[in-house]
């Protein structure tokens, strides 16, 4: 049965705890690619972005954990760059038979983490290099839950096609002024 990436958002302690239970947990500059039954997460996405891509009818997805835009200098991990990572997972799903056509997107996370509005922003480049990536390759974003100024932790149900989004509840910007 053919299932489509859809977000669903979480408040409660006892319902985070059954989603995260049994994921394979995806770090900065990591990836994963699973099938259903499995489910691959990551935590603390500030303006970093999670690229999520999945095939409704295999229920084969990927998660990559993206920090910046694009290296300064060459990848030293190819899913820690949108520009890099995006290629990269597209080459591994094909590798599985899987091609591009029959894939959607999702991106979460791109914050404004230290909510400056003078300087980078880092999270909003993050997503602009990612859509832009993704509508040139023709893969269409069908959930994207980004921008903003809190933190994001996600968990990618491959069975059901759900991406499981909560907020965390540090404040970055706190942190920073005090740090400063």
């Amino acid at each position: 049965m053919r299932q489509n990436l859809k977000l669903r958002y979480l408040t409660s302690s006892e319902e985070i705890a059954r989603v995260r239970s049994d994921s394979v947990v995806v770090g900065i500059g990591g990836y994963a690619i699973d099938k259903s039954p499995g489910k691959i997460a990551t935590w603390a996405l500030g303006s970093c972005i999670a690229i999520i891509l999945y095939d409704p009818y295999t229920s084969t997805g990927t998660l990559a954990h993206c920090l910046l835009p694009s290296p300064f200098k060459g990848a030293d991990l190819p899913t820690k760059y949108v520009s890099t990572a995006i290629p990269y997972l597209l080459r591994k799903l094909e590798e599985l038979q899987i091609p591009s056509r029959r894939l959607q997107a999702a991106l979460v996370g791109g914050a404004n983490i230290l909510n400056l509005n003078n300087g980078p922003n880092i999270g909003r480049s993050n997503v602009i290099k990612a859509r832009f990536l993704l509508e040139r390759l023709h893969i269409p974003i069908v959930a994207t839950d980004v921008g903003g100024t809190s933190g994001r932790n996600v968990v990618l149900d491959l069975g059901t096609g759900t991406i499981y989004v909560w907020y965390t509840r540090r404040t970055f910007t706190a942190f920073f002024h005090e740090q400063s």
